[in-house]
């Protein structure tokens, strides 16, 4: 197990699993806790925060993944623009990287396969390979009677997980390995011979696509001043459509979502600067901070501490 109270430290643990970009999307000081296990040719990663996060990053290759949320009813969560609901199995796109916003919580259970051991058990229990335009979805939508048991014992590993004192001994890796395989293929091989797994009613936010465009845009701006307006005349698009979608999707503004993309590159630029050859507003102005007194206040509001506090430590 591994415990963070340093959402830098977090983030640059979560680079192991290839997580490449990570926000801190509220305020407050920041716990977050990941639990791993490696069985054979199987990964299994357990996350939890009191913080909604925004993470992305390339999957595992050559594996599959299947996530599943477990999260507080009021805290949500978000795959690829896509509200997640408690029934959900998640993740095993090969062709789109891991893009999430998990709500202050959330708890997620990932686990990844090695695909062509996932596909020769799948071939033993009479199943036919699981190919890309089958995976293409990402989610798969379940009635409660059909996942119930997966989920349970979902819940059970992360049991495990948080309970164990020493490392697992090789019989029980095992058990853990023979139970959960078989059952995982067949309630998603259930769905697969129901012809489920297009959900056509599974749909991103409406408008997720311009969100999407806007994020990458100031992405590659971020340390130049952009408003409001500059944005949505780059986009062809409204501020009311807008501030709408990025509300739907991070739950803040436009402008209030690139703030916070600059008080992380503060933030990441004072953990790593030596403070007797550095100021904080030297780095603050790199980032396009000019008021010392609000980008103190904002600072502190989203990290719990104040900017000279980071560089000292």
């Amino acid at each position: 197990m591994a415990v963070f109270d340093d959402f830098e430290a977090y983030m640059e643990f979560v680079k192991s699993f290839n997580i490449k970009c990570s926000l801190k999307l509220t305020p407050g000081a920041f716990q977050g806790r990941i639990n791993s296990l490696h069985l054979r040719e199987m990964n299994i990663i357990s996350t939890v925060q009191n913080q909604t996060l925004y993470v992305q990053g390339p999957k595992f290759k050559n594996c599959l993944h299947f996530c599943m949320v477990f999260s507080p009813k009021r805290s949500p969560m978000l795959s690829h623009g896509t509200r997640l609901k408690k029934w959900d199995l998640f993740g095993f796109d090969t062709c789109r990287d891991a893009n999430l916003i998990m709500g202050q919580g959330t708890q997620v259970i990932s686990i990844a396969i090695n695909r062509q051991f996932f596909d020769t058990v799948a071939e033993t229990m009479g199943y036919e390979p699981f190919n890309d335009e089958i995976l293409k979805p990402n989610i798969a939508r379940f009635h409660p009677y059909q996942i119930a048991e997966l989920r349970n014992y979902y819940q059970q590993i992360n049991q495990i997980l948080l309970q164990q004192q020493t490392p697992l001994r090789e019989p029980q890796k095992n058990l853990i390995f023979e139970n959960f395989l078989p059952l995982l293929i067949d309630t998603f091989g259930e769905i697969i011979r129901e012809g489920n797994t297009k959900n056509n009613h599974i749909k991103s936010y409406r408008r997720y696509a311009i969100v999407k465009k806007a994020e990458d845009f100031a992405y590659s701006h971020l340390h130049e001043p952009i408003t409001l307006q500059q944005l949505c005349e780059t986009l062809g698009t409204s501020s009311t459509a807008l501030s709408a979608g990025f509300k739907e999707v991070f739950g803040v503004s436009p402008m209030n979502y690139l703030k916070i993309q600059r008080l992380h590159g503060v933030h990441r630029s004072l953990k790593n600067t030596d403070p007797s050859s550095t100021t904080v507003m030297s780095v603050a102005h790199q980032w396009g901070f000019w008021s010392l007194n609000h980008f103190s206040r904002d600072y502190q509001k989203l990290f719990g501490e104040l900017p000279s506090q980071t560089l000292r430590n």
